[in-house]
């Protein structure tokens, strides 16, 4: 993530606009590589997600909203939504490549979430991990978040 800051994705998002706005060819190099590293934790997904994952991050990506007026609220979403699905790919990652927890755990402490960021990640993870039962039993969600981040998947 720290390769991808929040004025490089605006940056690129401004882009993406023109180019739809003037019907061209929608090209972003950047765009191309935050999807490229994205894609690959799709490998970590339920098999049956895996494709949706991809698409999901795909779309999130390459359609950004137009209307001038939201274009502050849309760039904010649309950031965040890249940093979920990197932080999400890196636990899924964590917890395959090494069948830790405790990795786990310190990969969750240095992405330096809030109580506003995690449960967009925490959502990610149930919806296409095959880690989720155990990531919330591990990471002792209440039952009140539990239901609050699965009311939106």
């Amino acid at each position: 993530m720290e390769k991808y800051t929040f004025s490089n994705i605006i940056n690129m998002l401004n882009e993406i606009r023109e180019k739809k706005k003037n019907n061209q060819n929608i090209t972003s190099k950047l765009a191309q590589e935050i999807l490229v590293d994205i894609c690959s934790y799709s490998i970590y997904c339920d098999l049956s997600m895996q494709e949706e994952w991809k698409e999901s991050i795909r779309n999130i990506i390459y359609n950004p909203i137009t209307d001038k007026e939201d274009l502050f609220d849309d760039n904010y979403n649309i950031a965040n939504s890249i940093y979920n699905y990197i932080d999400a790919g890196r636990i899924m990652k964590t917890y395959f490549e090494t069948k830790s927890w405790k990795e786990v755990k310190r990969v969750v402490n240095n992405q330096c979430h809030t109580i506003y960021t995690f449960p967009g990640v925490v959502d990610l993870i149930l919806k296409y991990s095959l880690i989720k039962d155990d990531f919330l039993k591990e990471f002792n969600l209440s039952e009140d978040i539990k239901k609050l981040i699965k009311k939106d998947i």
